[in-house]
């Protein structure tokens, strides 16, 4: 069969004709953006610097396309870039110059991988032919080495050292930032390579590269969970007398999907299945619903306790718990500093552990089911397992009943009792310090 004069040029330069088109005369930095533009990673956080130009030229060329957001400091461009990607903005994406700089933002770089968030940090470094000559805030032939620093910190770093294998380790980075759980991931650009054109394969056209159509050409996530052993997990909710849903971080990306959110309160009200969250997940299920108890952990709302039947030296009176997407770390189920990873947690008959890494189950806590699995695709096996079914209007009844008492009865508020209240009057620096000294 013939193929085509372009077809052919595709296929010399290791691609399917159908999976993205050919890019000529890229440089290193031009097709970092082209990436970030596929992942639809149009906002940037940091600070411009010399060893970064190639980048912050090429982001001034491309202003309609890209917000460059210029912060006062790059741990502060950090954590920016963490809190755009929590709050639903896709990516993470911070940019920094070399050396100091890029170690202001290890800390918070580091904050979001150990969060599971996707974040990309991107550093500019010096040419190379200057490594190993104390050029100026060099980063990599010297005792401040930002690669193994952050190669030591969070779950991915690498260094582009040539145009040719740019693509690879552009396409590593993200495949490891946003994959589930999501991390944070790391690439340090030498100056001298950011500006280079980038090669591909084919020798008769060193300049002309293979480029993706979409991001699945080159990543993907897991999407499936274990549908029998959801089934068994939610018979094991149905039949409890007293059963709790207990949403980590790690159901953040799931519950973002409107329609799925929708789904699991329909669910939830249906069987009257009350929810609480760990405090890294506050606000992925609505505080103002019938069913939520907030949060438990540290700083907790004191509802999740009573509901649970909690008392010092006494055994939970709930029978059935699901933990969806949580590591159950100290912060997440530690009310008390008297009594870290609370015993109170464990319920009287089922506990069930959903999460994708199975190193997190069964970790802090015995249980009675574990399964391996995508959050999104456990909610939504949850549904389908509850479809066709109706639940006991007896227990149900006394469910709604129980939760509506105790938020009728019980402050929220461990201390104070009650929300203070607030007041339109400035608070002054200087009555502030004033009052800190008394």
């Amino acid at each position: 069969m013939d193929i085509t004069n372009a077809d052919a040029t595709v296929a010399a330069i290791g691609a399917p004709a159908d999976g993205g088109e050919q890019r000529n005369n890229l440089t290193v930095a031009q097709l970092l953006l082209e990436y970030l533009k596929l992942e639809q990673a149009t906002t940037i956080f940091g600070i411009p610097g010399g060893a970064a130009v190639w980048i912050i030229d090429e982001l001034k060329k491309q202003n309609t396309t890209f917000d460059f957001v210029v912060c006062r400091q790059e741990t502060g461009a950090a954590y920016m870039a963490h809190g755009f990607a929590r709050a639903g903005g896709g990516l993470g994406v911070v940019l920094t110059t070399s050396g100091p700089a890029a170690a202001n933002a290890l800390s918070r770089t580091v904050n979001a991988n150990a969060a599971g968030c996707p974040l990309l940090a991107i550093t500019g470094e010096v040419a190379e032919k200057f490594f190993g000559m104390g050029y100026l805030q060099e980063g990599i032939d010297v005792d401040l080495d930002i690669d193994t620093i952050y190669r030591n910190a969070v779950a991915y770093s690498a260094v582009i050292a040539s145009q040719s294998d740019a693509a690879t380790l552009i396409e590593q980075a993200l495949r490891v930032a946003q994959s589930q759980p999501s991390r944070a991931a790391h690439l340090s650009i030498p100056n001298d390579v950011a500006g280079t054109c980038v090669t591909g394969s084919d020798t008769t056209n060193p300049y002309t590269i293979w480029f993706p159509s979409a991001p699945s050409r080159y990543r993907t996530v897991p999407s499936s969970t274990d549908d029998a052993a959801v089934k068994l997990a939610f018979g094991d909710l149905s039949s409890a007398t007293r059963p709790l849903i207990f949403l980590g971080n790690g159901a953040r990306a799931a519950l973002s999907d409107t329609h799925r959110l929708a789904r699991f309160q329909k669910l939830v009200a249906k069987w009257a299945l009350p929810i609480m969250t760990t405090p890294d997940a506050k606000g992925i299920f609505p505080e103002d619903h019938a069913l939520s108890l907030r949060n438990y952990g540290i700083t907790a709302c004191a509802w999740p306790d009573v509901y649970m039947g909690a008392a010092p030296g006494k055994p939970s009176q709930f029978d059935a718990l699901m933990v969806l997407g949580s590591s159950l770390g100290e912060l997440a189920t530690t009310v008390s500093n008297a009594q870290p990873f609370s015993q109170s947690l464990i319920p009287t008959e089922h506990f069930i552990h959903v999460d994708l890494d199975e190193g997190m189950i069964g970790r802090n806590f015995p249980i009675t089911r574990g399964i391996v699995g995508d959050v999104g695709a456990t909610i939504e096996a949850l549904v389908e397992a509850a479809t066709g079914k109706n639940p006991d209007p007896a227990p149900t009844k006394a469910r709604l009943q129980l939760i509506a008492g105790i938020k009728a009865t019980t402050s929220p508020f461990a201390i104070p009792k009650a929300a203070i209240p607030r007041t339109p009057r400035h608070i002054r620096p200087r009555s502030c310090a004033s009052s800190t000294r008394r």
